[in-house]
């Protein structure tokens, strides 16, 4: 009777042994994380083996010459035709997709078996080759503008997938996916008309909305070495920013975050460097009249860029007040060219912080917590 009483407490003491001690061989093998005993990992798990069996944080090691040797003739000849829609984050050249070898041999197979020929981009040591798959045999071409193919690899997928979809609209306008609602750009950072994406605003939604407004191009920033502007509509539908241009860029998104900074508020920004805004010659009577009158209106951070816009169209100023910083402001924005009415002019804008003393500026903050203007 003893032994059958204890028999479920040796069990169960027996396979808590085993997990433990196979949890402990995993974490040696590198599976699991080795945590230390204020839970700072000490040894990380090792990462998931690529298509050949070769980790992921290995890669920097392999070449083009290496990589082609693990193609393998046989697995292509038994792959499934795929249709070019899978292909659509690829970018081309020539009409042949162009794959970075980090992305594995898998993608690269299948790519040999729909088009036979795929450009290879070691991204790494910089080096492009072209690969045609003729009777089981891999054939080694170099490459016309290397450094374009390169460029084009280093790109957004994005870019890529919304140059496929505008060359097939209106006939497929789902094609090679279902496109997001266009976001508007308008009142992010513009060179010349040309809306520039920061981090964080360069989604395929606002590259489609620029895409199809304005110039029909806009800038990248992110993740390349110097500003990229894309004009997916033409053949040629990248170019890298010359020094010059990228200098303004740079400045431009310098000014923009810093009016983010400075008004708490990314209408402020906008209305100050985002998109040239027309002004309206149908309402230069009203402008001129308010101006006179000093009317204007009193408007906080948590006005819209078409507030402002709004504002300076029918009364030619208003007052910004930043309420999460009273120790500076406010402010008075002013349509300098308020008087004029050709119909092709754009806004000038001008900002200048105004003295209030304590009292009057509580009395004006009291009143927009109360209404909430």
């Amino acid at each position: 009777m003893l032994l059958l009483r204890t028999l479920p407490g040796v069990l169960s003491a027996l396979v808590i042994a085993a997990i433990v001690f196979t949890l402990e061989c995993n974490a040696v093998r590198g599976i699991l994380p080795v945590y230390g005993e204020d839970n700072s990992i000490v040894h990380p798990p090792n990462p998931p083996a690529t298509n050949f069996g070769r980790a992921s944080t290995s890669a920097p090691s392999l070449t083009l010459d290496s990589f082609i040797t693990q193609l393998s003739p046989l697995r292509i000849d038994r792959l499934q035709a795929r249709s070019s829609s899978y292909y659509h984050q690829l970018p081309l050249h020539q009409n042949v997709p162009i794959i970075n070898i980090q992305s594995g041999g898998q993608l690269v197979e299948q790519a040999l078996k729909d088009y036979g020929t795929v450009v290879l981009v070691d991204s790494i040591n910089r080096k492009v080759k072209r690969i045609d798959f003729q009777t089981g045999q891999f054939i080694q071409h170099d490459v016309q503008n290397p450094n374009k193919v390169l460029l084009l690899s280093s790109l957004d997928p994005n870019v890529h997938t919304l140059r496929r979809h505008l060359q097939h609209v209106p006939e497929d306008p789902h094609y090679p996916i279902t496109m997001p609602s266009p976001v508007n750009t308008d009142h992010l950072p513009h060179l010349e008309g040309v809306p520039v994406l920061p981090e964080g605003h360069d989604t395929l939604g606002h590259m489609l909305y620029a895409s199809v407004n304005g110039e029909e191009s806009f800038w990248l920033v992110k993740h390349v070495r110097m500003p990229v502007e894309v004009r997916p509509n033409i053949e040629d539908y990248v170019a890298e920013a010359g020094s010059q241009a990228g200098d303004r860029i740079r400045s431009l998104l310098t000014n923009y975050a810093a009016a983010r900074n400075k008004y708490s508020s990314a209408a402020m920004a906008g209305l100050l460097h985002g998109k040239k805004i027309s002004v309206d010659p149908n309402l230069r009577d009203q402008r001129v009249d308010s101006m006179r009158q000093n009317s204007y209106l009193e408007l906080t951070q948590g006005a819209s860029r078409s507030n402002m816009i709004n504002a300076l169209q029918q009364y030619g100023q208003f007052h910004y007040y930043d309420m999460y910083r009273t120790s500076t402001g406010p402010f008075k924005v002013k349509l300098d060219n308020y008087r004029v009415d050709a119909p092709d002019a754009h806004m000038s804008i001008s900002v200048r912080e105004l003295h209030f003393n304590p009292s009057t500026f509580k009395a004006i903050a009291d009143k927009f917590r109360r209404f909430r203007v």
